[in-house]
């Protein structure tokens, strides 16, 4: 009985009842597509960021992550590499050797920070190989950013055209070859080198090679390389500095015997912590490793997401607040208008409770159906989101530096929403009307039967 009263109650004023319930609707799908479109975007920059230099963990030498010193090498790397590899959810494994250094061709130099890797392994725990320019990409990116080079090639238009194209067979350190060296666009277009090109790099030697006539560490080292590839991120903190070679070119450079980082690269963001524990236990069976996460590699991007994640909530908990306004406002309009009714309901032996009741019921329909409505347009833009994705230049921003907190990615961003998510932002709207419901209820209930039936 109290369920059809309510309806038809809800319908007498049908403009009344779709402005309060359009007011929760637009509430839920602003907060759906905010919550996906940001934890869509935190998913991407932690993705990007484990794919180019972070992994998920990483293994260091005690003091490294204080002093990074290219002397600081991992012992026993390759059983640890091997035991971490065999893991569950283990994806990639890959060792690193590094150190600044410079790179230079004729009088042009760039400072670098240059990492001796395994190739095969490098090409599964990294985006790097993959966005090394090749074919026609390369050499089109060759005639418009290398158009300086034109000069130094005494404006040979054919000999500039040879040497673009030269570009097109860029490949990431091929096999066999101790002199290749791959370099980001930033440093090539500085540097003026295209693939096939020979530079020198030059890095402080880290240790003694021993013997009276051995070279001494603080000595430069240097040794003529020929670039293979370029590659290009799209984050000009990569490619302007970073530049690959094959571990036992850097390593014999510096004099060191091993690398200084295990990268190790997981199938899924959630298994990050068994993983962890994992691996744990075999880093600690080597005293002078110790084993970190990405967020305390890169603090800056985890600082951002937490402070980003908690501001999410910030503006649901405004839109629920103009909610609950919208609500009351609407239910005390309504409750204002049927005042003589309810003195007659009073006044012929309704139970207060009942009238109540049937307040919070219309109150509960109609934050049951803008619950309904607003799900099912959000679960919209929620598809929309995860198939096709959102351009940030849709929303004026620059796909061409898109970059946070040193992590460069796709300006496109893929919606997720978590069933949390659901459930928190669809029984707190609910909920939200049903506590803005209460307060009209009350005031209706304690009428007095005598004074409402004389209200005009």
């Amino acid at each position: 009985m109290l369920i059809s009263i309510a309806w038809r109650n809800l319908s007498r004023r049908l403009w009344l009842s779709v402005i309060t319930g359009a007011v929760g609707v637009l509430g839920i799908v602003l907060t759906i597509w905010m919550v996906g479109l940001n934890y869509g975007g935190y998913d991407q920059m932690i993705a990007q960021a484990v794919r180019t230099r972070l992994g998920h963990l990483q293994v260091l030498p005690r003091g490294y992550i204080d002093e990074p010193l290219p002397r600081l090498v991992l012992q026993e790397h390759e059983e640890m590499r091997t035991r971490i590899s065999a893991l569950d959810g283990v994806r990639a494994v890959s060792a690193r050797a590094l150190s600044e250094g410079m790179i230079a061709r004729d009088s042009e130099s760039s400072a670098a920070d240059l990492v001796g890797v395994v190739a095969e392994d490098e090409a599964a725990a990294s985006v790097v190989p993959e966005a090394v320019l090749r074919g026609q990409e390369a050499v089109e990116w060759c005639r418009e950013s290398m158009s300086d080079a034109l000069h130094v090639l005494g404006g040979d238009e054919a000999l500039f055209e040879r040497w673009c194209q030269a570009a097109g067979n860029g490949e990431f350190l091929p096999d066999g070859e101790e002199q290749a060296i791959v370099i980001g666009s930033g440093m090539a277009e500085q540097l003026l080198v295209s693939v096939g090109d020979e530079v020198t790099a030059q890095v402080v030697r880290a240790v003694d090679e021993g013997g009276p006539d051995g070279a001494e560490a603080g000595d430069l080292s240097r040794r003529r390389l020929v670039v293979t590839g370029i590659f290009r991120t799209g984050n000009p903190e990569i490619d302007d500095r970073l530049a690959f070679v094959n571990m036992p070119t850097l390593t014999a450079m510096l004099g060191t015997g091993g690398p200084n980082e295990i990268v190790v690269l997981l199938e899924d963001m959630g298994q990050i912590e068994a993983v962890r524990a994992e691996a744990d236990r075999i880093v600690a069976d080597h005293p002078p490793a110790l084993l970190y996460s990405w967020d305390q590699r890169n603090a800056t991007l985890a600082s951002m997401i937490e402070s980003d994640a908690a501001n999410n909530w910030y503006f649901f908990a405004f839109l629920c607040v103009l909610v609950i306004l919208g609500v009351i406002n609407a239910t005390f309009m309504s409750v204002m208008w049927r005042t003589r009714e309810f003195g007659v309901m009073l006044s012929l032996g309704l139970d207060r409770l009942k009238l109540f009741a049937l307040i919070m019921l219309e109150v509960a329909l109609l934050g049951g159906v803008a619950v309904v409505a607003g799900g099912i347009l959000g679960g919209g833009l929620e598809v929309f989101g995860r198939i096709h994705g959102w351009n940030m230049e849709w929303f004026g921003m620059d796909a061409e530096n898109f970059h946070v907190a040193g992590v460069a990615y796709d300006p496109i961003y893929y919606a997720r929403v978590s069933v949390a998510h659901w459930t928190a932002i669809l029984l707190g709207t609910f909920s939200v009307f049903l506590l803005a419901g209460v307060l009209p209820a009350l005031k209706a209930a304690f009428l007095h039967p005598v004074g409402a039936m004389r209200h005009k």
